[in-house]
């Protein structure tokens, strides 16, 4: 009994080797799955959701300071963007986008083409501060090429904007600082497109947080009507004027993305815990 008792004692340390062994073995193995997993993910993209705020940069006719082109006159201005991205495939999705813009009023070259076009206003009146104001809403597709240090994203998108125009006023400073030429503001509603590309470059090791450099171009023409009224001392008059307004525009930011999981249709090798 004493023999089989030793026998025993001897195979204890063995077996403690073999199982040392074997989970050495599987930590092993569990790594290079992990490799394997990981290596997969790139050129495949995740769903995102990220924030970004910028310049708001007018285009064409919006940011013209010539009135016989219908001119917006337009500064460069401020504005804010979210957009999500969920992907079907490796490489395209749906994605949508929610944000607006503002532009102050061009008041240095507007007043001169207001001067030309009424005499009865004094040039030593003041201007009162005045801006565009759009709320814009799309959704479309993107293309995306994921890689390991960055994801660039491509995205076409239709959507509507709603758009508020300057509210002009004139004060006369002989007249107490009356309103002697105003414009109402009016907002209108137009179809718009949308043109829009982001870099995401990761934060964080497993790349869940990301810093995004984002770009978009809105592109989108109402109709507004609006009502001019002045009220000079020998010559008042009121009158509607209804025209198609360029609101064309180029939006920079840099923002945060949160990535999500990535796009379903892939084969996983590796199912971390």
């Amino acid at each position: 009994m004493v023999k089989n008792f030793l026998f025993l004692l001897l195979l204890c340390p063995c077996f403690h080797l073999i199982a040392q062994n074997t989970n050495t073995n599987a930590a092993h193995s569990l790594f290079e799955d992990e490799a394997a997993w990981r290596s997969k993910m790139v050129g495949v993209a995740r769903n995102y959701l990220a924030v970004s705020a910028g310049v708001s940069l007018p285009q064409g006719l919006y940011a013209s300071v010539y009135e016989k082109e219908q001119a917006g006159y337009a500064q460069i201005g401020m504005q804010a963007n979210l957009n999500m991205g969920y992907y079907w495939s490796a490489n395209m999705g749906f994605c949508s986008t929610v944000g607006f813009y503002t532009n102050k009023l061009n008041s240095y070259n507007y007043l001169p083409d207001l001067y030309r076009q009424l005499d009865m206003i004094p040039e030593n009146g003041s201007l009162q501060k005045a801006q565009w104001r759009n709320i814009y809403l799309g959704s479309g597709v993107c293309l995306t090429l994921p890689e390991k240090k960055f994801t660039f994203d491509l995205q076409l998108m239709g959507g509507i904007v709603h758009a508020t125009s300057p509210h002009i006023v004139y004060n006369d400073p002989d007249a107490d600082n009356n309103p002697i030429f105003e414009q109402t503001s009016k907002s209108a509603v137009a179809p718009a497109l949308f043109i829009g590309t982001s870099l995401q470059l990761p934060l964080t090791s497993n790349g869940n947080w990301c810093l995004v450099l984002k770009g978009n171009y809105v592109g989108a023409k109402p109709h507004f009507q609006i009502t001019q009224s002045i009220n000079a001392v020998d010559y008042k008059v009121t009158s509607n004027n209804d025209f198609r307004q360029s609101i064309s525009n180029f939006n920079l930011g840099v923002g945060i993305a949160r990535q999500f999981k990535y796009a379903p249709n892939r084969k996983k090798v590796y199912h971390p815990n």
